[in-house]
């Protein structure tokens, strides 16, 4: 899915910045896979979904703004939802309008990350020296971690 979460002018204010628009890219893919969805903005899409009997049928979402069709796709050719069945198509559009503004210093933590280089912790040379620490401190002061707001977000489920 193309970035439409955050841009580098979103990020202007935080540590690191600037950011280019590859960086930003690549941490907003990298933040949407861990939380599972897109989050914003809203879109209609299908999913498809699998279930059993036993639970209810769990969408990888959590703002749905409708649901327009629900069809079993077990067979050949998919029909509308009657009972319950294994294999659900869901049409439904989802998501934040715009993006919750408590996910941007997570995304600038993500563009931190993908510049950091893990491997270099010091670099050297003559009488100059730089020290590379981990992304461990928040992105933006008061905001607490930037990866605890993540949880809010997240639609996977440990197992």
């Amino acid at each position: 899915m193309a970035n439409t979460l955050a841009d580098p002018a979103d990020l202007a204010d935080y540590p690191g910045a600037p950011f280019t628009q590859a960086v930003v890219d690549s941490a907003v893919a990298a933040l949407r896979g861990d939380c599972g969805w897109h989050i914003a903005p809203q879109t209609t899409e299908t999913l498809t979904v699998n279930g059993s009997p036993t639970q209810t049928l769990i969408l990888p979402t959590l703002y749905i703004v409708g649901i327009t069709a629900i069809r079993d796709v077990s067979a050949t050719t998919p029909v509308t939802l009657t009972g319950w069945r294994m294999a659900s198509r869901v049409d439904l559009t989802h998501g934040y309008t715009d993006t919750p503004a408590e996910l941007l210093p997570a995304v600038a933590y993500y563009s931190q990350a993908q510049l950091a280089d893990s491997n270099v912790s010091t670099e050297s040379l003559l009488s100059w020296s730089k020290t590379t620490r981990p992304l461990s401190s928040p992105a933006s002061p008061g905001q607490g971690s930037p990866l605890a707001v993540l949880a809010r977000f997240n639609v996977k489920t440990e197992s």
